[in-house]
């Protein structure tokens, strides 16, 4: 259970770190 949270929040913070990069890149 805990292994699937850190799995999904790793995933999100991804998702954050393209979105911001790809802002600072636009």
């Amino acid at each position: 259970m805990a292994k699937q949270k850190s799995a999904k929040f790793s995933v999100i913070g991804l998702a954050l770190g393209v979105g911001i990069y790809w802002g600072l890149s636009m």
